[in-house]
């Protein structure tokens, strides 16, 4: 199964000012938007910034009968998360998730559980990667 890939937010034409983006710098943007991500869903929020779908009933009751709550923040035994990660070049850098064997992607393609939506940026988050961007470029176009 192909994994799913989200791409570093389209900062415009100034990306081409500088021909060689260390990989360093791309490395540090998406670590800071996974850390965005892992936050968000911790709260029990999708990347619309809403409020995922409720457990079902029974679901509910077993997660509250072992002291684990019924807020659905996605974060059973961590495999969800575990799941994202990113890779880089001198051009880009990319989040993914996993293949189809990790529940962050049942979760996020409705496979077996309701449809939630949580692999993906805000708007917010997307306006934070872009401004620690226009930094990096600041401070390499400033030299």
């Amino acid at each position: 199964m192909k994994a799913e890939v989200l791409q570093a937010p389209n900062i415009g034409n100034k990306v081409r000012a500088i021909s060689n983006v260390p990989q360093s710098v791309w490395a540090d943007l998406c670590k800071n938007m996974l850390k965005r991500m892992r936050d968000r869903v911790s709260m029990g929020k999708d990347h619309n910034n809403r409020s995922f779908k409720e457990y079902a009933p029974s679901t509910a009751a077993k997660k509250r009968e072992i002291g684990r709550g019924a807020v659905v923040n996605l974060n059973d035994r961590g495999t969800m998360i575990k799941s994202l990660d990113y890779t880089t070049t001198s051009r880009y850098g990319e989040m993914f998730l996993g293949a189809e064997k990790h529940i962050g992607y049942k979760h996020q393609k409705g496979i077996g559980v309701p449809r939630r939506e949580w692999f993906g940026y805000t708007k917010k988050s997307a306006e934070a990667t872009r401004e620690e961007f226009r930094k990096y470029l600041r401070r390499a176009l400033a030299k």
